[in-house]
């Protein structure tokens, strides 16, 4: 829950709405990354470290964005990235209560999981 992890991810979302409105502005008729007789559905992708408190920095910078996505994009996945907050120690308590609250402060800033699918990095089995 660094200032540097906040930072990036900040800067990943911007990075990633800035590609969707530049597929966007080309129209739907054609496409970037197909031939102009197929359609393509963007797909977004991104997470969130539940090491605290969910606070101004992450609603403005990412969330904020994550909920408008949910109603452009034809396909969104957002994740409670919960491995890659183990680079450091963590209570496995804490680490469990962390995500849980992240997930309830996910769904009460209005990410909403009939729009967009939202789950947490350990359950998914790599194969």
């Amino acid at each position: 829950g660094s200032y540097q992890d906040v930072s990036m991810a900040l800067s990943t979302t911007r990075n990633v709405l800035k590609i969707y409105r530049r597929l966007s502005a080309f129209g739907s008729s054609r496409s970037l990354l197909t031939a102009p007789s197929q359609s393509t559905t963007v797909r977004i992708f991104s997470g969130i470290q539940p090491t605290g408190i969910l606070h101004l920095g992450n609603y403005l910078g990412a969330i904020e964005n994550w909920v408008k996505l949910q109603e452009e994009c034809g396909s969104v996945l957002y994740s409670v990235m919960d491995l890659h907050s183990i680079t450091v120690p963590q209570d496995p308590a804490t680490l469990q209560e962390n995500v849980l609250n992240m997930t309830a402060s996910l769904i009460a800033c209005g990410i909403n999981p009939e729009r967009s699918v939202l789950f947490q990095q350990s359950v998914v089995r790599n194969s």
